[in-house]
């Protein structure tokens, strides 16, 4: 994964990079009617979900990058809070299983 700064040469923060989903949620609501600002917890799921189908037409395994970008989200998360830029935690290891609802 790239490092990438900002066009002022600083890090992204966390506020920068929720400006960056909110952009990608913008322009997907703008293609599926959504409204994000009334369905914001659909317009995530569902662009998660569409992601999910465009790793299956591009032979990625999404499950493993759900688990990866849940991993460097934590440890961003703990770089901020504890005021370390690109501090290079280490991951934590997330599993995501399916398992057919047996109710």
């Amino acid at each position: 994964m790239g490092i990438t700064l900002l066009s002022d040469g600083e890090w992204p923060d966390n506020s920068d990079r929720a400006e960056w989903a909110e952009h990608a949620l913008k322009v997907f609501c703008d293609h599926t009617g959504l409204d994000l600002g009334v369905e914001n917890h659909d317009a995530v799921s569902d662009l998660i979900c569409n992601l999910g189908h465009y790793c299956d037409l591009q032979g990625l395994n999404f499950l493993n990058l759900i688990e990866c970008a849940v991993s460097v989200w934590d440890a961003e998360k703990r770089e901020e809070a504890n005021g370390e830029v690109n501090a290079l935690y280490p991951q934590k290891k997330v599993l995501i299983s399916l398992f057919e609802n047996q109710n």
